[in-house]
């Protein structure tokens, strides 16, 4: 991949309960006790809500280059988590250059107007951008992305020249939750949105125990009911999916009906069916276990 651009700008409150006795003397020992129990709770309690800009954007070095994929050219985006925590989601969206002249948008788009009959306005007004998913932890890389515009990939580093970055959203992990933080470029602010999703544990129930657990994962949109289970992994690599297939055979779903991202196979004893749905694009999981219907 030939890179062309890159950017890389990177309470707690307890309760102190005073023990309140009898004497002024012991009055003014309980005080003094409490301040202390107080100011040692302080330096053990995490933070409820992270600060807005915990991870900079300096610490996001992304960028930009041109790669075949599926034996098309595309310009791509691909990131290193310099941070300290893992990273769920970064989406980069550009905007097209104030200096960018008509006549160097049409040498350049020219093509994606013509296969999205998309106007000169409207390319201006629209937004360039990519996005990266999957868990990257700290140090890590994520896998490469393609830009896009509306409906359409990039197939050129000229489109991509005449952009700037514009904002750049991050979706982190801490504490088991999922907290999202924009950066924007143009007023150099941050923000932190109000939706906080929190990660779950194994299910633990009749469907999940008959399957192999994944451990170290993140875990998430758990749907439990009377006759079946389903849940997401994220951060399973394929890798890791291949493995699982396997362990999920040797568990009793065996003679299975499978792609490179599918799973399907009922129980030894004909009593469940598991169905495993892989996606490599941001290395997630889907599990069902379902209770088969009798004749």
């Amino acid at each position: 991949m030939t890179v062309r651009k890159s950017y890389g700008t990177l309470i707690i409150k307890t309760l102190a309960i005073a023990t309140a006795i009898l004497t002024t003397l012991a009055l003014l020992a309980g005080c003094s006790q409490g301040q202390t129990s107080e100011s040692q709770t302080d330096t053990q309690t995490p933070t409820a809500t992270p600060a807005k800009d915990l991870i900079k954007e300096d610490q996001i070095k992304w960028e930009v280059g041109s790669a075949i994929i599926d034996n098309y050219r595309r310009v791509v985006f691909s990131y290193t988590n310099n941070s300290d925590r893992p990273i769920a989601n970064v989406k980069m969206v550009f905007k097209l250059s104030e200096n960018a002249t008509n006549e160097e948008i049409n040498a350049a788009y020219g093509s994606i107007y013509g296969w999205g009959d998309i106007a000169l306005e409207a390319l201006k007004n629209n937004g360039i951008w990519g996005e990266a998913s999957g868990i990257v932890e700290p140090a890590q890389t994520s896998l490469t992305t393609r830009l896009e515009l509306g409906a359409m990939y990039l197939t050129d580093m000229a489109q991509y020249d005449l952009t700037e970055p514009e904002f750049m959203i991050i979706t982190y992990i801490d504490n088991n939750k999922l907290y999202e933080e924009t950066y924007d470029y143009v007023s150099d602010t941050y923000s932190l949105s109000n939706n906080v999703e929190e990660y779950a544990e194994w299910p633990d129930n009749e469907f999940a125990k008959t399957i192999p657990e994944i451990t170290g994962k993140y875990i998430t949109d758990i749907y439990s009911y009377e006759t079946s289970i389903s849940f997401e992994v994220n951060g399973v690599t394929s890798e890791e999916y291949q493995s699982y297939t396997k362990q999920c055979a040797e568990a009793g779903y065996s003679d299975p009906n499978y792609t490179n991202y599918s799973y399907y196979a009922d129980s030894s004893d004909g009593k469940y069916r598991l169905n495993l749905n892989y996606n490599d694009d941001d290395q997630s999981l889907r599990i069902e276990v379902d209770l088969k219907k009798t004749e």
